[in-house]
């Protein structure tokens, strides 16, 4: 796994969310990255919304207020189509997400404060029970987490989700 490139990541570092996005005006990694003010509150579910706008404007909302701001001007022209797309850690199993999804989503547009209000007042309801991840398994066999000829689905793969403590 290459953890040294990626074209997005949002995350958690100490005790701050952290966004990593690979840009023209970044390295391949994301860096510099850009951090929240608010600390992860991992007692309770935090909605957390990372928007860039086209002219490099990006902004952290934290349970829909803005939280931080930054400005990183340049465009994701340099993305490569064959990273994954990992949520809740790094590939490499190192930096576990502290806490539990409850939605997420992926826009190709820059929220507005008004838009991140809206959908931060729709409130989350789910339950682990009824979250998913993926629905396709295959068998990586150069283990590169790209699927290639020759690299053919697995039927009937049970998927365990586990926290740091193996719960």
């Amino acid at each position: 796994a290459d953890t040294g490139n990626r074209n997005m990541t949002l995350g958690q570092e100490g005790n701050k969310f952290v966004q990593r996005l690979r840009t023209t005006s970044t390295s391949n990694n994301g860096i510099p990255e850009f951090y929240s003010n608010a600390t992860v509150n991992t007692n309770a579910l935090q909605h957390v919304v990372y928007t860039k706008k086209a002219n490099g404007d990006e902004f952290f909302y934290i349970n829909g207020v803005l939280d931080a701001t930054g400005h990183r001007a340049s465009t994701t022209s340099n993305w490569d189509d064959n990273y994954m797309l990992a949520l809740g850690n790094e590939i490499t199993n190192d930096r576990p997400w502290l806490g539990q999804y409850c939605k997420v989503a992926i826009y190709s547009g820059a929220f507005n404060s008004s838009e991140v209000l809206q959908n931060y007042n729709s409130g989350c309801n789910c339950s682990p029970a009824s979250t998913t991840v993926g629905d396709f398994v295959f068998n990586d066999l150069n283990g590169n987490g790209i699927q290639e000829a020759g690299e053919f689905g697995l039927p009937g793969v049970t998927v365990m989700l586990l926290d740091a403590d193996g719960n």
